[in-house]
């Protein structure tokens, strides 16, 4: 800011320390506005992968049931492929005995 041609310059008067003060504190104020906006947006970040990671367990977990679900389908599978008679004859000696 120039004042008849010269810069303002504030020295020892009170309104010069009063206008420094107030740029300290601003320039204070700022950083630990930054600051503190830094650690909010990294709590919010930190948040939002805690819920993104318990879907992916939740999906896990459903995919694990899906599967346990599916092997013990196939293991009646297997168990009535074993018990199966092999031809006619044990076909008949099964409906025989009553056996099936």
């Amino acid at each position: 800011m120039l004042v008849h041609g010269r810069p303002l310059v504030y020295r020892n008067d009170a309104f010069g320390r009063w206008w420094a003060f107030v740029k300290h504190a601003l320039y204070i104020a700022c950083g630990h506005v930054a600051g503190l906006a830094l650690v909010a947006l990294a709590v919010l970040l930190f948040l939002m992968n805690l819920r993104r990671l318990g879907e992916d367990a939740g999906r896990a977990a459903e995919w694990l049931e899906q599967l346990e679900r599916t092997n013990a389908i196939q293991r009646q599978m297997l168990d009535a492929a074993v018990r199966h008679p092999r031809d006619r004859d044990d076909l008949v000696e099964r409906l025989r005995g009553k056996r099936f």
